[in-house]
């Protein structure tokens, strides 16, 4: 994983195209993501996310901060399947992403919020933000992402109506889906 991130951001200083920009910048941070994910599954004894969303969530924090947003994380079940943990990293990730894109700087109350739940049957998480979504190629690509990742593990997404302001994302993924790893 370190070595596809290293090449995909030295090709990244190459590309002058914008379009081609956005997408390698994607990619290198998606291989970041996975990457660590990764490296916390390798070294953990099954808590491999709550030591990625501690990570996670810190460098987000950090990254928000300088923007005027506040995150929070609540909820997280113990004992998520070892299965769930990446496609709910990858999620996570790319939805922070698109919060960060869309947050303008200055917004009074600026809050994105991250909920997990769990039942015998699935896992939830709940993302609400008060960042607009804007109807871009951008935001239909992580949307369109995330749909097919979660429906991919056997789950279901549900967005929330744009007109209502703000964006909220709620994803149920079945304890027993499929795997990726």
């Amino acid at each position: 994983m370190k070595l596809l991130g290293t090449l995909v951001r030295i090709r990244l200083r190459a590309v002058r195209d914008p379009e081609a920009v956005r997408h390698l910048g994607w990619v290198a941070d998606m291989t970041s993501a996975l990457n660590l994910m990764a490296e916390r599954v390798a070294r953990s004894d099954g808590a491999a996310l709550d030591d990625y969303l501690n990570e996670a969530v810190a460098f987000w924090r950090r990254h928000y901060e300088d923007a005027g947003l506040r995150l929070t994380l609540s909820g997280l079940p113990r004992e998520v399947p070892r299965a769930l943990h990446l496609p709910l990293a990858i999620i996570l990730h790319e939805i922070c992403g698109e919060v960060a894109r869309l947050h303008q700087p200055g917004d009074v109350g600026a809050a994105l919020a991250v909920a997990f739940s769990a039942s015998g049957e699935d896992v939830g998480m709940v993302v609400t933000t008060t960042a607009n979504p804007r109807e871009d190629t951008p935001h239909a690509e992580a949307r369109a992402m995330i749909e097919g990742l979660v429906t991919l593990m056997g789950g279901m997404t549900g967005w929330s109506d744009p007109a209502a302001g703000g964006l909220t994302l709620r994803v149920r993924l079945p304890r027993e889906g499929r795997s990726l790893q």
